[in-house]
């Protein structure tokens, strides 16, 4: 198979839509989560009154960042009842023209256009809140939302101002690394997004993300040419344990590791 086969099989990987599916119901069930977070985190009577300041803190940025939220869910579903009606219109055009409901525009595709008002009310909460899930979830949005605009560079420094360390351990945490570490990789910054794979790939409390990452960091050591520990973790995707929803990750991995093979088969060829 050619080098240029390889790379279209490949680009079929369905990146954004892989990561807004890790983080959606996050998003979706943000007040829940903050909450359950903050009263695990309770447990221990030295630390009630540090953490009653804290779960208030949070909830408050919560509220701001619900206001936000509901602007933008509520934007979104708008963008989608408008991409319907066009496929109605294609499909039955007399159907769509006896609906009744009222339906938005159309996005254009411009980002400052589409969501102006609602990217700098995320970029505001970020900025006065960023050590907080509030400020976290905030970040994964907007960051989504310039990656499906094409502004890589800007979704990732939107990451960046959150989750500074790194944190792995909880839900918003480990989700910020793994799009940090995959919008890295899509820019090319591989030596710096394999450690960040590493780190959730190891860390027990987001084996949620493992198999993802792992996939991720395979594809990194092969645009790094280093094939052998490329074709060990697709080898260990491949042949480990198949849950459901690692099922397209392993089938993945297969095709990966075949490509990979092909690939060394030819250049030992030429």
């Amino acid at each position: 198979m050619s080098r240029n086969a390889t790379m279209d099989v490949k680009k079929s990987d369905p990146f954004l839509a892989n990561l807004r599916m890790a983080f959606e119901w996050v998003i979706a069930q943000a007040v829940w989560i903050v909450v359950a977070l903050v009263a695990l985190a309770a447990i221990g009577g030295g630390w009630a009154v540090w953490h009653q300041m804290s779960e208030s803190n949070e909830m408050v940025w919560q509220d701001k960042y619900s206001s936000v939220e509901k602007k933008f869910l509520d934007q979104k579903r708008s963008f989608q009842e408008a991409a319907q009606r066009e496929q109605m219109k294609k499909a039955d055009p007399k159907a769509a023209a006896a609906a009744v409901a009222p339906v938005g525009a159309l996005p254009t595709g411009d980002l400052s256009k589409d969501y102006g008002a609602i990217v700098t009310e995320f970029e505001s909460l970020i900025q006065e809140a960023p050590k907080t899930k509030a400020g976290e979830m905030a970040a994964l949005n907007l960051a989504v939302l310039q990656a499906e605009h094409k502004q890589m560079d800007a979704a990732l420094a939107t990451l960046n101002k959150v989750n500074t360390s790194d944190r792995t351990k909880d839900l918003t945490g480990a989700l910020t690394v793994n799009l940090k570490a995959s919008l890295m990789a899509s820019l090319g910054q591989c030596a710096e997004a394999v450690p960040k794979f590493q780190k959730i790939a190891g860390d027990k409390n987001a084996s949620f993300l493992h198999q993802e990452a792992k996939l991720r960091m395979g594809l990194c050591y092969e645009k790094m040419n280093e094939f052998a520990k490329a074709q060990a973790v697709y080898s260990e995707i491949s042949s480990g344990t198949k849950d459901a929803g690692d099922q397209g990750l392993s089938e993945d991995a297969e095709r990966y590791l075949r490509l990979l093979k092909m690939k060394q088969t030819d250049q030992r060829g030429s």
